[in-house]
């Protein structure tokens, strides 16, 4: 199941690009995120108040100075998408700024920042107000969500915990987490999977919820081209294969194997500068620097590459989302909607306006809903 989590894209933005929209105040957003973890932790830990209101001040001056940048960017506008048999047909207004995911029958999900969810099926909306999964428990609790889907089964962060909705009712578990800063979520085969900015890394699986540290991979030493894992600018990814095997794309690409963790060390491709950007049956997409697509296997070995120029772009674009679905792999770029069809590549296009696709979930009909951006004006 491909999970679309574009409401928080910039947490998945390549920090080395500055051609992304808003991609500026990225590493200015993270460090902040980090510094009110820290100052948190500092304050739960009975540390002095005064290191705590120090790392405080420092996250507000970075968001002034990210502010000051801003004002010499671009105003971007962004819109959610129906592609199907050539026509591009937008969404409803309220769809436009939410994060969105398919299940396996087709029904759209789609969610916001402020913990609001809805859903189409056929032709019909059904909207859930955020009161049904609990308000923030402090001001320090984000209010981002993740939203994960499990056949037709959605799974969603919330301040209190993880909620599941099979389709009828709603049921909170409390114990889910271990803090209150979740950074990705799958759900898959294997159960669901959550990761927070601390490393901890929550399963649930046959009931019931465990919590593993993922110390031995972030303390082990980081490539050439790391920062260390305090840093916000790499921040954990997590993705699972069609086979049910969780990888983890943290200082390195790892895959769990039973009880452990293989590193899958690439030889051709630097992963310091590369962005996990999906997956397929058994192997993940890596998007390379110089924008090639790379299939990797659990070996290391390269199942497939393709370099821009061979997609047929007429420039290197900004690629951020691609699924497989029967063999078709879809791509999101900034020259537009791109899908390989097992022979050659063929550019869809894009909606009027909107040519950086940064988001994509092909539908079991043949068609795919897209997120589609804009710039409107500078600022």
């Amino acid at each position: 199941m491909r999970i679309v989590l574009d409401t928080n894209i910039l947490a998945r933005a390549n920090p080395h690009s500055t051609a992304w929209p808003g991609v500026c105040c990225l590493r200015s957003w993270n460090r902040q995120i980090h510094v009110l973890v820290l100052s948190s932790f500092l304050l739960r830990e009975g540390k002095a108040t005064l290191i705590a209101a120090i790392f405080i001040a420092v996250s507000l001056i970075a968001n002034v100075s990210c502010a000051g940048e801003r004002k010499k960017g671009h105003n971007f506008a962004s819109k959610l998408f129906h592609f199907k048999n050539g026509v591009w047909t937008p969404a409803p207004a309220f769809a436009d700024r939410a994060g969105f995911a398919l299940s396996s029958r087709g029904i759209l999900w789609i969610w916001d920042r402020s913990g609001e969810l809805g859903k189409l099926d056929g032709e019909l909306w059904t909207r859930y107000g955020k009161t049904q999964f609990g308000e923030p428990k402090d001001r320090l609790a984000t209010p981002m969500t993740r939203v994960a889907l499990q056949d037709d089964v959605l799974w969603k962060v919330t301040s209190k915990g993880v909620a599941r909705f099979n389709g009828k009712s709603w049921r909170l578990y409390e114990e889910a987490l271990k803090t209150d800063w979740p950074i990705d979520m799958v759900a898959g085969p294997s159960g669901v999977w959550i990761i927070d900015f601390y490393g901890n890394l929550s399963h649930f699986d046959d009931g019931k919820w465990t919590i593993q540290s993922l110390n031995v991979i972030s303390s082990a030493p980081p490539p050439p081209g790391w920062n260390h894992w305090l840093d916000a600018d790499e921040p954990p990814r997590l993705i699972l294969t069609g086979d049910g095997r969780l990888w983890v794309f943290w200082h390195g690409l790892w895959r769990q194997d039973g009880e452990g963790w293989n590193e899958i060390r690439l030889q051709d491709l630097g992963l310091s500068r590369a962005l996990l950007i999906g997956h397929d049956e058994d192997t993940v997409w890596l998007r390379s620097q110089g924008s090639d697509i790379v299939s990797v296997a659990a070996d290391g070995t390269t199942r497939e590459r393709y370099s821009w120029r061979k997609m047929g772009l007429s420039r290197q674009p900004e690629i951020r989302s691609l699924t497989v679905v029967s063999k078709r792999i879809w791509v999101a770029t900034s020259e537009g909607l791109i899908v390989f069809d097992g022979q050659r590549w063929n550019s869809m296009g894009w909606p009027s306006d909107y040519s950086w696709i940064v988001s994509i979930a092909p539908a079991p009909d043949g068609s795919a809903w897209v997120r589609g951006v804009k710039v409107l004006d500078e600022r």
